[in-house]
């Protein structure tokens, strides 16, 4: 997951990737990604809304579903992140300590 720095200022500043990543393990390595901030959920688990970040945070999550590479199945969900109210450097940061959060063995 690389993030499009030409268009960091744009506000609000939407984020979309396919992530090979159950929910689950998901929102065990967002706690990580956030800290010190904190997060709530709707009541499915779709929405997520950080609190205590630099700016506002909205976090959607599809539903979950399988993609098959020969016989390896992954979990695949799509994830957009939604920014609004950072300081471009603010953004930045957050968005870099994402991205390290959620980076798997192979970079």
């Amino acid at each position: 997951m690389s993030v499009d720095l030409e268009n960091l200022s744009d506000e609000p500043f939407v984020l979309r990737r396919q992530m090979s990543i159950s929910r689950r393990e998901f929102m065990r390595s967002l706690i990580p990604a956030i800290a010190p901030a904190t997060f709530e959920t709707d009541a499915d688990g779709h929405h997520i809304e950080l609190v205590g970040a630099p700016g506002r945070v909205e976090i959607h999550l599809s539903d979950e579903r399988e993609q098959r590479l020969a016989s390896l199945r992954l979990p695949v969900i799509d994830v957009r992140i939604t920014l609004t109210g950072f300081e471009p450097q603010a953004r930045m940061r957050f968005l870099s300590k994402f991205e390290r959060a959620f980076q798997r063995g192979g970079g």
